[in-house]
């Protein structure tokens, strides 16, 4: 049987999580088994290798699925980003305050406000770019309307600003996560609430 190498790893991960023989393979180093090895250790436990890889394999897509409309519907985080934006044309520079209205679901592990749990979601984020149009008398831009703008269609600046909002996330996460755990520890443990 000819196998590929994501092959191989998706039989791997059907023999450690197989609820029949995952604790037969358990002390098995699944990892240092070649190929040949992997095919006669799953057909002694009795089961199909191709058959359990495109078991793998279609979980995998449909997990995969799940994520991304999950994500996509729910992003990880929401927010604005306020930064000045400089822009310089025949040797005039112009400073507007300006705001980026993101939804960024980060690739890495994230404290999920809807699930109350850490999630890895679908990567991805989005955000409209508005910029205050004209300063006020005062030079604070206060008093001036918004309006979104297409001048930022370098990439340049899009990857300053997914740094900039991955930065922001982070910190809301850690913020969340302690938050999480401030709730937990003031709830009551299961021993103490059947003691009453």
């Amino acid at each position: 049987m000819k196998l590929t190498g994501l092959d191989l790893d998706y039989l791997r991960r059907g023999l450690r999580t197989h609820p029949r023989i995952a604790p037969e393979v358990a002390s098995v180093d699944l990892d240092r088994m070649r190929t040949r090895e992997l095919v006669a250790l799953t057909s002694r436990l009795g089961l199909d290798a191709r058959a359990l890889i495109d078991t793998v394999r279609e979980h995998d897509d449909e997990q995969r699925t799940e994520r991304m409309v999950y994500s996509t519907k729910f992003p990880g985080f929401r927010g604005t980003l306020d930064f000045e934006l400089t822009v310089e044309l025949c040797g005039k520079r112009v400073t507007r305050k300006a705001r980026a209205d993101y939804t960024f679901t980060p690739k890495w592990e994230y404290w999920d406000t809807r699930k109350r749990a850490p999630f890895v979601g679908w990567p991805g984020s989005g955000a409209c770019i508005t910029v205050r149009t004209l300063p006020s008398k005062d030079g604070t831009d206060g008093a001036s309307p918004w309006r979104k703008i297409d001048i930022l269609d370098i990439w340049e600046v899009w990857d300053i600003l997914d740094d900039a909002i991955d930065e922001q996330c982070r910190a809301e996460d850690a913020k969340r996560r302690r938050a999480a755990e401030r709730k937990r520890s003031k709830q009551p443990t299961d021993a103490k609430a059947a003691g009453r």
